[in-house]
């Protein structure tokens, strides 16, 4: 995973030769996967090693104008990923058309990862979420909502493997 220590010092100080690439996946079985990253050009980012789908590998992001409203870390049980859309109205629309009545009930994948250009090997933060309301707003603007009912439950800071700790081999 990125270095959250050079994650941090970036937060704290703003480099200009630095930034954050913000995205979002959408999966449902019967529409596949929307990727889209919150720039004015298309990018390739790697995604995390314990990604659902495609882990480890580089995959394109679609530019969008994209409006996120992160989480709070106020200690609130539920928490909720507001992201608006711009310019993609048919684009989510015409996927959402594809669910199935069976499929009806299947949640849609929100997956929100945050990744700093000092590291894209993977991203220094992941939520996994469901989408809980969509809404579109004009001919092409899309609000989507995602929550997830309890964060304390996730999984926080990185597993302890040999691999990168060597002194916790047995001898």
């Amino acid at each position: 995973m990125a270095s959250l220590d050079e994650y941090k010092k970036f937060t704290a100080s703003a480099p200009e030769a630095q930034r954050e690439f913000r995205t979002i996946e959408l999966f449902h079985p019967d529409f596949n996967i929307l990727r889209f990253v919150q720039d004015f050009k298309d990018v390739n980012l790697t995604l995390e090693s314990t990604a659902p789908r495609n882990p480890s590998t580089s995959v394109t992001f679609k530019a969008i104008s994209m409006s996120l409203n992160e989480p709070g870390e106020n200690g609130q049980i539920e928490q909720v990923l507001s992201v608006s859309l711009g310019a993609v109205g048919n684009e989510v629309n015409d996927k959402l058309q594809q669910i199935t009545e069976n499929g009806s009930l299947t949640p849609i994948e929100l997956i929100y990862r945050k990744y700093y250009s000092g590291d894209l090997s993977e991203p220094v933060l992941v939520l996994n979420m469901s989408v809980a309301d969509v809404s579109f707003k004009s001919y092409e603007a899309v609000t989507l909502t995602g929550e997830d009912s309890n964060f304390a439950i996730k999984r926080a800071g990185e597993l302890y493997l040999t691999e990168r700790f060597p002194s916790l081999r047995l001898i």
